[in-house]
């Protein structure tokens, strides 16, 4: 039986090798692609599966990827309850870092106000599947990436420059793509994180 091999990527028996560069550090040009509409910014779930292959930079599509994999834990793609009390604290703390990137105040007229998180809306970006599909409401991280998100949340900065920082960057891939979808990266399906001179911190 034949077999292919590419170079340069790590070979998995999974469908998607997700990876993840965090450069830390604000940019003199921050991504605007989030906007604020009557006060409030809505961000939507979105599926993330094996494809199509994909270079993500902007940071409404990277907030949606958050706001999927911390909605994963309130229901799993088994439909199975995980850990409602770790979803909610993930998504305090999106609400939070982006109502403050986002200049949004709350009743006090500060940024570092729970009622100007409360601002910050989530949606479905399917709702019809409430009742076809309900484990997939808030939609979908191909299984075998879906940890990978966790290094993001891991502190409100490391979230604020992945969401926010032009160059952190999203990279989808699976493995019926025939090369890596980035010549410089040794392994799919892992994370670096950089400082703002592209130096490597982990």
């Amino acid at each position: 039986m034949p077999y292919t091999i590419r170079e340069s990527t790590f070979e998995t028996n999974s469908s998607s090798s997700h990876s993840l560069v965090i450069v830390l550090g604000k940019v003199p040009n921050p991504d605007t692609s989030i906007k604020v509409h009557k006060g409030k910014v809505t961000i939507y779930s979105g599926d993330f599966d094996r494809g199509p292959q994909s270079i993500i930079h902007d940071a409404k599509t990277k907030a949606s990827y958050c706001l999927t994999y911390a909605k994963s834990f309130n229901r799993n793609y088994d439909n199975v309850i995980e850990d409602s009390y770790k979803s909610k604290q993930l998504l305090y703390r999106l609400q939070k870092v982006i109502a403050k990137e986002m200049g949004l105040t709350g009743c006090s007229g500060q940024t570092d106000d729970y009622d100007a998180y409360k601002k910050v809306l989530f949606r479905s970006n399917a709702p019809s599947r409430k009742t076809t599909w309900p484990s997939a409401y808030w939609g979908y991280i191909d299984h075998q990436s879906r940890e990978l998100c966790m290094s993001v949340f891991a502190t409100d900065e490391a979230l604020r420059d992945f969401i926010f920082n032009t160059n952190s960057t999203l990279f989808i891939q699976s493995d019926e793509d025939s090369k890596p979808i980035d010549p410089d990266y040794e392994k799919q399906g892992q994370f670096r994180i950089l400082n703002s001179k592209g130096k490597k911190i982990l």
